[in-house]
Protein backbone atom coordinates (compact mmCIF):
# COMPACT_ATOMS: atom_id res chain seq x y z
CA UNK A 1 0.00 0.00 0.00
CA UNK A 2 1.33 3.76 -0.52
CA UNK A 3 1.86 4.96 3.08
CA UNK A 4 0.58 8.00 4.33
CA UNK A 5 2.93 11.11 4.81
CA UNK A 6 3.29 11.34 8.65
CA UNK A 7 5.82 13.39 9.22
CA UNK A 8 5.75 17.20 10.07
CA UNK A 9 1.73 16.75 11.40
CA UNK A 10 1.46 19.65 13.74
CA UNK A 11 -1.10 17.89 17.16
CA UNK A 12 -4.29 19.21 15.69
CA UNK A 13 -3.55 17.66 12.49
CA UNK A 14 -3.17 14.14 14.23
CA UNK A 15 -5.77 14.99 16.06
CA UNK A 16 -8.63 16.04 13.28
CA UNK A 17 -7.06 14.87 9.85
CA UNK A 18 -7.31 11.43 8.35
CA UNK A 19 -9.11 10.00 11.07
CA UNK A 20 -9.71 5.82 10.74
CA UNK A 21 -10.37 3.63 13.42
CA UNK A 22 -8.54 0.69 11.94
CA UNK A 23 -4.86 -0.69 12.51
CA UNK A 24 -3.53 1.41 10.22
CA UNK A 25 -5.01 4.10 11.17
CA UNK A 26 -4.08 4.06 14.79
CA UNK A 27 -0.36 2.87 13.76
CA UNK A 28 -0.40 6.48 11.34
CA UNK A 29 -1.04 8.22 14.52
CA UNK A 30 1.18 6.32 16.26
CA UNK A 31 4.19 7.48 13.96
CA UNK A 32 3.24 10.88 14.21
CA UNK A 33 2.87 11.25 17.55
CA UNK A 34 6.84 9.78 17.56
CA UNK A 35 7.71 12.21 14.74
CA UNK A 36 6.24 15.17 16.86
CA UNK A 37 8.14 14.08 19.96
CA UNK A 38 11.30 14.22 18.01
CA UNK A 39 10.50 17.58 16.53
CA UNK A 40 9.19 19.22 20.20
CA UNK A 41 11.04 16.68 22.67
CA UNK A 42 7.55 16.42 24.80
CA UNK A 43 7.28 13.54 26.04
CA UNK A 44 3.57 12.81 26.31
CA UNK A 45 3.24 12.81 22.59
CA UNK A 46 4.95 9.29 23.02
CA UNK A 47 2.19 8.34 25.73
CA UNK A 48 -0.56 9.31 22.97
CA UNK A 49 1.73 7.14 20.52
CA UNK A 50 1.64 3.88 22.70
CA UNK A 51 -2.14 4.71 23.03
CA UNK A 52 -2.57 4.97 19.46
CA UNK A 53 -0.03 1.83 19.16
CA UNK A 54 -1.37 -0.85 21.57
CA UNK A 55 -5.12 0.18 20.04
CA UNK A 56 -3.68 -0.31 16.52
CA UNK A 57 -2.50 -3.69 17.59
CA UNK A 58 -5.56 -5.03 19.42
CA UNK A 59 -7.87 -3.70 16.10
CA UNK A 60 -4.53 -5.75 14.32
CA UNK A 61 -5.49 -9.03 16.08
CA UNK A 62 -9.21 -8.64 15.48
CA UNK A 63 -8.53 -8.36 11.98
CA UNK A 64 -6.61 -11.54 11.78
CA UNK A 65 -8.98 -13.17 13.84
CA UNK A 66 -12.32 -12.09 11.17
CA UNK A 67 -9.30 -13.25 8.11
CA UNK A 68 -8.50 -16.49 9.42
CA UNK A 69 -12.49 -17.17 10.24
CA UNK A 70 -13.52 -19.66 7.37
CA UNK A 71 -16.04 -19.13 6.04
CA UNK A 72 -17.09 -16.05 8.57
CA UNK A 73 -16.31 -14.86 12.50
CA UNK A 74 -19.51 -16.20 14.64
CA UNK A 75 -21.25 -13.63 16.16
CA UNK A 76 -20.42 -15.34 19.66
CA UNK A 77 -16.50 -14.88 18.77
CA UNK A 78 -17.20 -11.23 18.18
CA UNK A 79 -18.86 -10.45 21.09
CA UNK A 80 -16.12 -12.20 22.68
CA UNK A 81 -14.17 -9.58 21.25
CA UNK A 82 -15.93 -6.67 22.36
CA UNK A 83 -15.51 -7.73 25.93
CA UNK A 84 -11.98 -9.20 26.28
CA UNK A 85 -9.58 -7.17 24.48
CA UNK A 86 -6.73 -9.10 25.90
CA UNK A 87 -7.82 -12.26 24.60
CA UNK A 88 -7.30 -12.25 20.69
CA UNK A 89 -4.65 -14.49 20.60
CA UNK A 90 -6.69 -17.15 22.58
CA UNK A 91 -9.60 -16.49 20.33
CA UNK A 92 -7.46 -16.83 17.35
CA UNK A 93 -6.51 -20.00 18.68
CA UNK A 94 -9.09 -21.70 19.04
CA UNK A 95 -11.30 -20.48 16.06
CA UNK A 96 -8.31 -22.03 13.85
CA UNK A 97 -5.31 -23.72 15.33
CA UNK A 98 -3.41 -23.91 12.37
CA UNK A 99 -3.56 -20.63 11.45
CA UNK A 100 0.28 -20.23 11.48
CA UNK A 101 1.05 -23.25 9.23
CA UNK A 102 -2.21 -21.54 6.94
CA UNK A 103 0.10 -18.60 6.96
CA UNK A 104 3.19 -20.57 5.18
CA UNK A 105 0.54 -22.30 2.95
CA UNK A 106 -0.68 -19.13 1.64
CA UNK A 107 2.45 -18.05 1.27
CA UNK A 108 3.48 -20.89 -0.81
CA UNK A 109 0.40 -20.55 -3.05
CA UNK A 110 0.89 -16.60 -3.76
CA UNK A 111 4.78 -17.26 -4.50
CA UNK A 112 3.34 -19.40 -7.87
CA UNK A 113 1.50 -16.52 -9.81
CA UNK A 114 4.26 -14.21 -10.71
CA UNK A 115 1.82 -11.14 -10.82
CA UNK A 116 0.39 -11.03 -7.49
CA UNK A 117 0.93 -8.40 -4.78
CA UNK A 118 2.81 -8.90 -1.99
CA UNK A 119 1.56 -9.97 1.11
CA UNK A 120 2.89 -9.84 4.66
CA UNK A 121 2.13 -12.04 7.54
CA UNK A 122 1.86 -11.34 11.30
CA UNK A 123 3.57 -12.97 14.07
CA UNK A 124 1.11 -12.99 16.53
CA UNK A 125 2.74 -13.97 19.97
CA UNK A 126 4.83 -11.31 19.34
CA UNK A 127 2.45 -8.38 18.99
CA UNK A 128 1.03 -9.71 21.54
CA UNK A 129 4.07 -9.03 23.46
CA UNK A 130 4.90 -5.65 22.03
CA UNK A 131 1.02 -4.87 22.93
CA UNK A 132 2.10 -5.90 26.32
CA UNK A 133 5.48 -3.16 26.16
CA UNK A 134 2.99 -0.42 25.06
CA UNK A 135 0.88 -1.15 27.81
CA UNK A 136 3.66 -0.83 30.18
CA UNK A 137 3.72 3.20 29.42
CA UNK A 138 -0.05 3.28 30.24
CA UNK A 139 0.42 2.71 33.46
CA UNK A 140 1.91 3.87 36.40
CA UNK A 141 5.74 3.43 35.73
CA UNK A 142 7.49 5.12 38.47
CA UNK A 143 8.62 8.26 40.31
CA UNK A 144 8.57 10.89 37.86
CA UNK A 145 12.11 11.78 39.51
CA UNK A 146 12.89 8.18 37.99
CA UNK A 147 11.23 8.24 34.82
CA UNK A 148 10.24 11.27 32.89
CA UNK A 149 12.63 13.71 35.17
CA UNK A 150 15.33 11.88 34.19
CA UNK A 151 16.64 12.31 30.79
CA UNK A 152 18.54 9.09 30.03
CA UNK A 153 15.21 6.93 31.19
CA UNK A 154 13.16 9.31 28.94
CA UNK A 155 15.45 8.45 25.92
CA UNK A 156 15.71 4.71 26.56
CA UNK A 157 11.83 4.68 26.12
CA UNK A 158 11.36 7.05 23.52
CA UNK A 159 13.81 4.70 21.69
CA UNK A 160 11.70 1.21 22.67
CA UNK A 161 8.80 2.93 21.59
CA UNK A 162 10.10 4.69 18.35
CA UNK A 163 11.93 1.54 17.25
CA UNK A 164 8.76 -1.23 17.71
CA UNK A 165 6.36 0.83 16.10
CA UNK A 166 8.73 1.67 13.13
CA UNK A 167 9.22 -1.86 12.68
CA UNK A 168 5.14 -2.58 12.78
CA UNK A 169 4.62 0.36 10.47
CA UNK A 170 7.24 -0.57 8.03
CA UNK A 171 5.97 -4.08 7.83
CA UNK A 172 2.54 -2.78 6.98
CA UNK A 173 3.37 -0.44 4.51
CA UNK A 174 5.16 -3.59 2.45
CA UNK A 175 2.16 -5.59 1.33
CA UNK A 176 -0.93 -6.34 2.01
CA UNK A 177 -2.43 -9.14 4.18
CA UNK A 178 -4.15 -12.21 2.59
CA UNK A 179 -4.92 -15.84 3.06
CA UNK A 180 -6.50 -18.31 1.45
CA UNK A 181 -9.69 -19.48 3.06
CA UNK A 182 -9.34 -23.94 3.08
CA UNK A 183 -13.17 -23.69 2.09
CA UNK A 184 -11.99 -21.75 -1.19
CA UNK A 185 -9.38 -24.23 -2.02
CA UNK A 186 -10.07 -26.98 -4.91
CA UNK A 187 -10.23 -30.51 -3.69
CA UNK A 188 -6.57 -30.80 -5.39
CA UNK A 189 -5.13 -27.77 -2.77
CA UNK A 190 -7.51 -28.80 -0.03
CA UNK A 191 -5.79 -32.28 0.18
CA UNK A 192 -1.94 -30.90 0.14
CA UNK A 193 -2.80 -28.39 2.88
CA UNK A 194 -3.82 -31.66 4.52
CA UNK A 195 -0.87 -33.21 4.29
CA UNK A 196 1.33 -29.91 5.09
CA UNK A 197 -1.11 -29.45 8.28
CA UNK A 198 -0.76 -32.91 9.54
CA UNK A 199 3.06 -32.93 8.70
CA UNK A 200 2.93 -35.72 5.97
CA UNK A 201 4.62 -32.99 3.90
CA UNK A 202 7.24 -30.06 5.05
CA UNK A 203 7.20 -26.61 3.50
CA UNK A 204 9.64 -27.21 0.80
CA UNK A 205 6.92 -29.75 -0.58
CA UNK A 206 4.43 -27.74 -0.84
CA UNK A 207 5.18 -25.73 -4.58
CA UNK A 208 6.37 -28.71 -6.08
CA UNK A 209 3.03 -30.51 -5.28
CA UNK A 210 0.82 -27.27 -6.23
CA UNK A 211 3.12 -27.40 -9.75
CA UNK A 212 2.24 -31.05 -10.87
Amino acid sequence: MLAPIYKGRSAEEILNDRIYFDSVGYFYRAMSWIDYYHRHRTFTAMIYACTDARLGIEHLLFEELVLLADPALPDNFYKKCTRETNKFLKLIKTLNPDHEKLNLFSKALIELEPDAPPLIFWDLSEMSKYWGKYSHYLHWFGSQDRTTGEQSWVEEAAKEISGITEKIWMKMASGNRGVMPVSGMTPETQAIWEDFKNAKINYSDIKPRLQY
